[in-house]
């Protein structure tokens, strides 16, 4: 679920991996990084897309593939790491309020990232 979320299924692998992680709780880890690889490599079929197909993207975004590949994994990775340990540790009580609140969590993460960043270059 977790690969063909992140090019074309439009259901978070949350959805799943919260149910999973409450049933084998002491496999919480290899169950985030499974999710978190997944998403990767189907993310890499995405950018591979603007190489097989440049001008379907071009006016949207071009990145590197490295600086791509190391965003997914910190970015996808630090959100199912979160999702799975918060599970693992919260049991089912959490899991309810994970499903609500995933996204705003992720987009405030972000959001502090950013101008955390944008603060840092700016002192710089």
């Amino acid at each position: 679920m977790s690969f063909t979320e992140s090019s074309f299924f439009p259901v978070p692998p949350d959805v799943l991996l919260a149910p999973m992680t409450l049933a084998h709780p002491q496999r919480w880890w290899r169950l985030a990084a499974l999710t978190t690889v997944t998403s990767v490599l189907s993310g890499l079929i995405g950018h591979l897309i603007s190489y097989v197909a440049p001008e379907s993207v071009t006016p949207l975004l071009h990145m590197a593939l490295l600086s791509f590949v190391l965003g997914s994994v910190i970015g996808r990775g630090a959100r199912f790491v979160m999702v799975a340990a918060l599970v693992r540790w919260g049991g089912a009580p959490i899991e309810h309020h994970i499903r609500r609140y995933v996204d705003g969590i992720g987009w405030a993460t972000l959001g502090v990232l950013v101008v955390g960043c944008l603060a840092w270059s700016a002192l710089r």
